[in-house]
């Protein structure tokens, strides 16, 4: 959590958490594993209320730090 707040302040991890616990689907820290550093975000999120139809969406940011894997060339 602390690396996560460094890089984005506690705004955004506040909102994160509030809308996860109303929900009960949201945003996730993404991690490598064998080191713990914080490289991103992925989760879902409701479409935008101002588009033409419903759902929820799957997104992800992930920093140049992500590690390759099968879904990266």
């Amino acid at each position: 959590m602390q690396r996560v707040v460094a890089l984005g302040g506690r705004a955004p991890v506040a909102r994160f958490q509030a809308e996860f616990g109303q929900r009960g689907f949201g945003w996730w820290a993404v991690e490598v594993r064998a080191t713990g550093e914080f490289v991103g975000f992925a989760g879902l999120d409701p479409v935008d209320e101002e588009m033409p139809f419903t759902g929820v969406e799957i997104g992800w940011r992930h920093g140049p730090t992500a590690p390759e894997g099968p879904h990266r060339p």
